[in-house]
């Protein structure tokens, strides 16, 4: 079989509603390559157009698969009683929460790890600025908790002048 057909495959069965492992054994490829690849076989953009067009064949649009989604954003609660279910006019928090999870991940809200940015360092970070203005460019002083900051001089408009004690200096 070639790769062109195998992905076909994987995106019928992806619309049929297997999980990504499934689909890509039942397309041919090997137990261990569904486990460690299925992802990256179905990120595939040929998978994806296949995808897209058979879902589309099938009378799945964007819109239709959104609307569940959308209509968890006006959840309520479903009382249980003896006679039956009972809807409330109480918004079902959760449900509403997870819906409102599910389109920001969707449009891009949620960044993943690798856009997150690294923690800032430890203790204060103080941005001086020297005397050559702002075309100069500005470089972060690590402070330690035993780093005093002292003001010099009198300004009412930044930047204000100041000098800064490290730990080994004299704090006087």
């Amino acid at each position: 079989m070639g790769k062109r057909k195998d992905q076909k495959k994987v995106a019928e069965g992806l619309a049929r509603g297997l999980s990504k492992r499934e689909a890509v054994r039942q397309a041919g490829y090997s137990s261990s390559t569904a486990e460690k690849k299925a992802h990256l076989i179905v990120s595939r953009p040929l998978v994806q157009s296949i995808l897209t067009e058979t879902l589309e064949r099938l009378g799945m649009t964007f819109d239709r698969i959104l609307q569940p989604v959308i209509d968890a954003l006006d959840a309520t609660v479903v009382a249980r009683t003896l006679e039956g279910p009972v809807k409330t006019k109480l918004p079902d928090h959760r449900i509403r929460l997870e819906a409102h999870d599910r389109l920001v991940s969707l449009y891009g809200g949620t960044p993943r790890a690798t856009e997150i940015p690294p923690p800032p360092p430890r203790g204060l970070v103080v941005i001086i600025q020297r005397d050559g203005g702002p075309s100069e460019q500005k470089k972060p002083v690590d402070v330690t908790p035993r780093t005093k900051i002292e003001p010099q001089g009198e300004s009412r408009t930044p930047p204000l002048r100041v000098r800064i004690i490290r730990d080994s200096e004299s704090w006087n």
